[in-house]
């Protein structure tokens, strides 16, 4: 990076993604099928600033009066005029529609967190203080899959697969970017390098796959750059 890192912190915006069968957020019952996908917004140092949680829900029967239980507030419905009445926790559906898809907010702990640090010509420091400067500039997201558990007891500890997109924005004085195991790409006046992790996969598969895992070591990574 060549010229002065004039971007604000605001315009490191890191989105996790996280496909889930089980949602974090909310309770699916066996009637109806329920998708989650959680959209975080991160301060400079990978502090959480917002997040945003998108569900679907589907019933091939419709979802007339089905029962939904979420803990979002300022629940919006995203796609249609369904109406629902809630309370406290319970959401009832009053549609014959097969699909619904809403959103909400919520200040739960994500069970994916990101550690962000920022390297400028070999010094690591904070991006308060390397706003102005030029150089080579590294920018780190260390991931952490906080989905644990052990495998029949066993002293194995494993997480649950979620998938997770990250996303860096960069204004226009940034030049000659790079994303090792990511993608970049330019939109208007800005440059974003996406990545698409499995955090914490990598280790719970030590020794139980071969050694050449070339073809998903992309997917693989707690730590971007």
């Amino acid at each position: 990076m060549k010229k002065s890192l004039r971007f604000a912190s605001a315009a490191l915006a890191l989105t996790l993604a996280a496909g889930m069968t089980l949602p974090a957020f909310a309770a699916a019952k066996a009637d109806y099928s329920k998708d989650e996908t959680v959209y975080a917004v991160m301060n400079a140092d990978g502090s959480i600033k917002s997040t945003t949680v998108s569900e679907h829900l589907y019933s091939a029967s419709g979802l007339s009066n089905v029962t939904d239980e979420s803990t979002l507030t300022d629940i919006q419905n995203t796609e249609s005029d369904a109406a629902f009445t809630q309370d406290g926790e319970k959401l009832v559906w009053n549609t014959d529609d097969t699909d619904v898809y809403y959103k909400g907010n919520t200040d739960k702990a994500l069970p994916i967190t990101a550690n962000v640090t920022y390297t400028l010509d070999g010094v690591t420091d904070s991006l308060e203080n390397l706003i102005g400067k030029s150089g080579h500039l590294t920018v780190t997201v260390d991931l952490t899959n906080n989905e644990t558990g052990t495998v029949n007891g066993k002293e194995r500890t494993v997480v649950t697969p979620l998938i997770t997109a990250v996303g860096v924005i960069f204004g226009q004085d940034a030049t000659n970017l790079s994303a090792e195991h990511g993608m970049l790409e330019s939109a208007a006046k800005s440059s974003v390098a996406a990545f698409v992790c499995l955090p914490g996969v990598k280790d719970s598969l030590d020794g139980l796959l071969p050694d050449d895992l070339s073809t998903v070591e992309d997917y693989l990574q707690d730590s971007v750059t």
